[in-house]
C-alpha cells in the first residue's frame, strides 16, 4: 500500500513537472519559429513573426512593423485607427542615425546635449537607464491622450549609442486605467494582442558584434 502511495506521488510529480517544463519551454521561446532580419550595415539582428511582412528602408536604418501589417485589421478598423491618432499603429520602430561622441560622455549626458535639448517634453529627468543588447541605455516615456482624451496610450523609447551609430526603439504602451470607451473600442483589443508581439520583437534584437 505504501509503495502504491509513493508511486501514485511520483506519477503526478512528474505530470506536473512536464507541464511546467512545456510551459517554461513556451515562454523562454517565444520566438522560436520566426524569422530573423539581419542588416549587416548596421550590425544588428531582430527576429519577427513569419506572417507579417516589415518596412524596412535603407539596408535596416530604419525599421517598422505597423500592427495591421500582421493582425490583418480590417478596412473599417484601419479607419477608427486614423480617427484615434496618426501614430499609435506604429508598435515597434526601429531608427538609426550616425553619433558621434569624442569625449566619451555618458549616455545620458549625450542624449542631453545632442538629442533632448530643445524638446521640452522629452527630458533625462523623465525615464531611467537600462540595457539594450548588453548595451546601456535610457528609456523614456511619452503619454498621448488620444482622441478627445478618451484613448490614452503610451508611447516608449529607448536609446542606446553603439559603433558610431544612435539606435532608436519605439514602441507602445496600453494605460494601467483605460477609460470604459477606450476598453470598450475594437481597437483596443487588437492593441492587447499586439503588443506583446513587439515586447517579444524588442527582446529578440542584438547587436552582430
Amino acid at each position: 500500500m505504501i509503495k502504491k502511495i509513493i508511486f501514485i506521488v511520483i506519477l503526478l510529480a512528474l505530470i506536473g513537472g512536464g507541464y511546467w517544463y512545456v510551459g517554461q519551454k513556451k515562454e523562454i521561446n517565444p520566438t522560436l519559429d520566426w524569422q530573423t532580419f539581419r542588416s549587416d550595415k548596421y550590425g544588428y539582428e531582430v527576429k519577427y513573426p513569419t506572417d507579417i511582412e516589415i518596412k524596412n528602408l535603407f539596408e535596416g536604418k530604419a525599421l517598422t512593423v505597423l500592427l495591421e501589417s500582421y493582425l490583418n485589421v480590417p478596412g473599417n478598423l484601419i479607419e477608427e485607427r486614423q480617427s484615434l491618432s496618426d501614430s499609435i499603429d506604429v508598435i515597434f520602430m526601429l531608427d538609426i542615425n550616425p553619433a558621434s561622441n569624442p569625449t566619451n560622455l555618458p549616455l545620458t549626458a549625450w542624449l542631453e546635449e545632442n538629442v533632448f535639448s530643445g524638446h521640452r517634453s522629452i527630458t533625462p529627468a523623465g525615464g531611467r537607464e537600462t540595457t539594450l543588447a548588453g548595451e546601456p541605455a535610457y528609456y523614456i516615456e511619452q503619454n498621448h491622450n488620444g482622441k478627445n482624451g478618451l484613448y490614452a496610450y503610451t508611447r516608449y523609447t529607448i536609446y542606446t549609442l553603439h559603433n558610431g551609430n544612435l539606435y532608436q526603439i519605439s514602441g507602445v504602451k496600453l494605460p494601467q486605467s483605460p477609460t470604459p470607451e477606450w476598453l470598450a473600442h475594437p481597437y483596443y483589443q487588437y492593441l492587447e494582442q499586439s503588443i506583446p508581439i513587439s515586447e517579444a520583437i524588442l527582446n529578440s534584437f542584438r547587436f552582430l558584434d
